[in-house]
């Protein structure tokens, strides 16, 4: 049965070429072809499937399929199959994958260490990580090289998972570590390109969800006399996330100068995002302007739908990297072998007024940069945003400071007191 959940952005992935081999029967590969091709057929967005000569492309599957010697292989079959339509939140997802997704959006706490990864030029480099979360805390860096998982390569190890792509879209694929449970990880990690001296760390992973990573993100800089808040929401699940900001705006962020919302990561369920706009929207004449939306290119849908309605709004702004474009309503079908089709099954035009699909949200300063390999925790993004935001502060929130203009984060508050 078709799932009738709408999720506006959501995380979509693609093959998992890491997972255990498990050969099929030929026959069943191609019935697993066809069945995702049926769905596809009748169910998704665009009822011309985008100009795609979708008989072609079941033939050029079926005959792909034949050769499959592993479930992995015809996985990557169907995902090149999808790859033509080239759209967002069409994908095959591991079932691994979707229980991890399934478990952010209904808030139920996983065990995960808290990073994620992007393969780039023959190496897998940290992209992501948990505000104050396992990884974080056991020393893993922005930039740094994964080496090894449990001393296994990461191309070879059975704890690495797809973790938000579609193969559709243009950019290089993200991954995760899962964990065994608690079972504690083994991560050797590279920090300096030309140096083998590894740095070896031991990461227990620890029931996560996406409003524990808001939470856990709430934090308040004093730069150069002026109180910077933070507060990072990772993802819109269908609820809690709104409690989090709403006592977060009220607590430790109630007397901040400006705020820096990071809105990178995936999007979320549609009514989460137009609840935590609204808050943001009721801050307006308390910040007068002094707010900063973070995106990137991985900030997808729902939380591009954000974007563009902050700028609309002129709430702020927007600091970052064009947004990445992946903007349908994504809906599931669990195939035959137990894993998970995902597809754009709604066109969402109406939730922004205008069509992002392809197109994303340019921010209002760009950020050239990325997060550099090798980078030693570095995050340009970050880094701009708060100098945008100072410079809106030292011009609508005017102070005398008796300290030299050196820039110095002299408080920290922690959520664990609220």
């Amino acid at each position: 049965m078709i799932s009738n959940i709408l999720l506006v952005a959501s995380l979509a992935v693609g093959s998992s070429p890491m997972a255990a081999p498990l050969p099929p029967e030929p026959a069943d590969a191609e019935a697993l072809v066809r069945e995702a091709w049926e769905v596809i057929r009748d169910h998704f967005h665009d009822k011309t499937l985008k100009g795609v000569d979708w008989e072609a492309a079941l033939d050029r599957g079926l005959s792909e399929a034949k050769d499959a010697s592993s479930q992995s292989e015809v996985h990557d079959v169907i995902n090149r199959m999808l790859a033509k339509l080239q759209a967002s939140h069409t994908a095959l997802l591991e079932k691994e994958t979707y229980a991890v997704l399934e478990a952010e959006l209904a808030v139920r706490n996983t065990p995960q260490v808290g990073c994620q990864m992007e393969e780039r030029d023959g190496g897998f480099f940290v992209r992501s990580l948990f505000d104050r979360g396992s990884a974080e805390r056991a020393g893993i860096l922005l930039g740094d090289r994964v080496v090894a998982v449990d001393g296994d390569a990461p191309e070879d190890s059975p704890r690495v998972h797809d973790a938000g792509y579609d193969p559709g879209l243009p950019g290089t694929p993200l991954f995760a570590i899962l964990p065994d449970g608690a079972k504690p990880v083994r991560i050797t990690l590279q920090r300096y390109p030309h140096m083998a001296d590894y740095v070896s760390v031991t990461v227990t992973p620890e029931p996560t969800s996406a409003v524990k990573v808001a939470r856990d993100s709430v934090r308040v800089d004093v730069i150069d006399g002026y109180r910077i808040g933070r507060l990072h929401v990772p993802m819109f699940p269908m609820t809690a996330m709104d409690k989090v900001v709403k006592q977060a705006l009220a607590g430790p962020l109630a007397d901040c100068d400006g705020l820096v919302l990071d809105m990178r990561g995936r999007g979320g369920h549609a009514g989460m995002c137009d609840a935590i706009l609204s808050m943001v929207k009721a801050q307006k004449s308390r910040f007068d302007g002094r707010i900063v939306a973070l995106v990137d290119e991985r900030t997808r849908s729902a939380k591009e739908i954000f974007a563009y309605k902050f700028k609309k709004a002129k709430l702020g702004t927007v600091v970052g990297r064009r947004t990445e474009g992946a903007v349908l309503g994504a809906m599931f079908k669990r195939l035959a072998d137990g894993s998970v089709l995902e597809y754009g099954g709604m066109d969402v035009t109406f939730l922004a007024g205008v069509d992002l699909e392809g197109k994303g949200v340019e921010p209002d300063v760009e950020v050239d940069e990325e997060i550099p390999d090798y980078g030693r925790g570095r995050d340009p993004i970050l880094e701009r945003g708060v100098d945008v935001l100072l410079k809106k502060c030292r011009a609508t929130a005017k102070r005398w400071v008796f300290a030299p203009p050196l820039r110095s984060a002299t408080s920290d508050v922690a959520v664990a007191a609220w």
